[in-house]
């Protein structure tokens, strides 16, 4: 499902609130992971938004991906939604990567939670 809402990010809106969804859940995470994504199936939709993202493609003429050592070129490539999304995304993954590897820093943060 969620592959169809990022293969169609056309509206400027759709790409604007995809990246509010991203930085809201990275900053509700940054610490702790949120105690009700810690129960079973909780995670799946997230992981499969956060995936379909960084799984995206633009079209082969599209600007955006095109290989350049243009600094302004990367700037302004930095600074358009697409690229926004996708950097979002990919600190999410890692930060979840990170927590999931780290057992025991995952299982305090999740007993932190409880109380």
């Amino acid at each position: 499902m969620m592959q169809h809402y990022i293969g169609n990010t056309q509206s400027p809106n759709q790409l604007t609130f995809m990246i509010l969804i991203a930085k809201v859940f990275y900053m509700s995470n940054t610490m702790k992971l949120l105690p009700f994504l810690a129960e079973p199936g909780k995670l799946c939709n997230w992981i499969e938004f956060i995936t379909a993202v960084l799984d995206s493609q633009q079209d082969k003429t599209s600007h955006l991906v095109h290989p350049t050592d243009d600094l302004q070129t990367i700037e302004n490539l930095d600074k358009h939604e697409w690229w926004k999304l996708k950097g979002i995304c990919a600190k999410i993954s890692l930060k979840l990567y990170s927590k999931s590897n780290d057992k025991k820093g995952l299982d305090q943060s999740l007993n932190n939670n409880r109380r």
